[in-house]
């Protein structure tokens, strides 16, 4: 498994991982009617849910992978992305299978 590099998850570190200045990458977003922050949280959510379904990975070991700066953060935005605190959806999801 990746992690969401710390670097890449600003839009000046993404920028400089694929050659471009921030102003392009944004341009280049622009044109798909997206932003770096919609990509970013997109990612972060996927990344997310394929962590808790398929790893014994500690939540905090988690955030940090995903760019949060602690877990506190992590469980808010996860809360929001799946309604619940990851623990439990975790723990719902393996409970299905």
């Amino acid at each position: 498994m990746g992690t969401l590099a710390l670097r890449q998850s600003s839009l000046e570190g993404a920028a400089a991982a694929l050659g471009r200045t921030p102003r392009q990458l944004q341009t280049e977003l622009k044109r798909h009617d997206t932003s770096f922050d919609e990509v970013l949280t997109r990612t972060r959510r996927a990344l997310a849910e394929r962590y808790l379904r398929d790893s014994d990975l500690p939540l905090t070991e988690i955030a940090l992978m995903l760019g949060f700066s602690e877990l506190s953060a992590f469980t808010r935005a996860a809360r929001n992305w799946l309604g619940m605190p990851p623990s439990q959806w975790r723990q719902q999801v393996r409970d299905r299978t």
